[in-house]
């Protein structure tokens, strides 16, 4: 009967540290999900912020780039003329300069023509 008793006085006590130990258990699993959570969060908010900076940083140098375009098109207005000016000015030189590469190349066929005749 006392052998029953050890037996049951044990079992007790393992059962006591096995209670104790499914509660740290849990504690400590409370609490790694309670610092995952903070990390998650802390790491979400830095994310955050580096978004808004990047952000902040590209919509300034969009407004430069935008503002550096204006002053160009100022400029450009002042000294006389807009990029559509420009363009058919540069067009209207090209077409004359293909037009006088034709002539000059239709002259040369006729002096060519011409110097095999004389030969």
């Amino acid at each position: 009967e006392s052998e029953i008793e050890a037996q049951r006085s044990e079992l007790e006590r393992a059962g006591d540290r096995m209670a104790k130990d499914r509660q740290r258990a849990k504690e400590e699993k409370e609490r790694l999900v309670k610092q995952h959570k903070e990390e998650a969060k802390l790491k979400q908010e830095q994310h955050d912020k580096a978004i808004v900076d990047w952000k902040a940083r590209h919509d300034k140098v969009v407004s430069d780039t935008r503002a550096e375009l204006k002053q160009l098109e100022h400029r450009r207005m002042q000294e006389g003329g807009d990029w559509n000016k420009e363009m058919e000015g540069a067009l209207q030189r090209e077409s004359e300069s293909r037009q006088k590469v034709v002539m000059l190349q239709d002259e040369k066929e006729t002096l060519l023509s011409q110097l095999e005749t004389l030969q």
